[in-house]
């Protein structure tokens, strides 16, 4: 199963956002398994690039995923939130943090 994550990220402190993100791909490891769970977590892609950057890789990603996991705060996100159409669009299963 290939899971990417789905979280605000912009305008947000790195370090907390970068914690959260990391604990999350751990935890889902974890639920999944090691060798059955491949996490895309976005909060690795590289820093420097322009927002339309950020959202054509997310987009890429969230085709080669099977699920998208949604954080909490989602919906503040113009980039989540259009991450979330996206997949919806595309028939993802999508899982929300409660």
């Amino acid at each position: 199963m290939i899971i990417y994550i789905c979280g605000p990220i912009t305008g947000k402190d790195f370090k907390e956002v970068e914690t959260r993100f990391l604990r999350t791909e751990e935890w889902l490891k974890q639920v999944y398994g090691q060798g059955e769970c491949v996490v895309l977590n976005p909060i690795k892609t590289p820093s420097g690039l322009t927002q339309e950057s950020y959202m054509d890789i997310s987009f890429a990603q969230i085709r080669a995923s099977d699920a998208l996991y949604v954080l909490k705060g989602y919906e503040n996100s113009e980039g989540c939130m259009a991450e979330v159409a996206y997949a919806k669009k595309i028939k993802k299963v999508l899982a929300f943090q409660p």
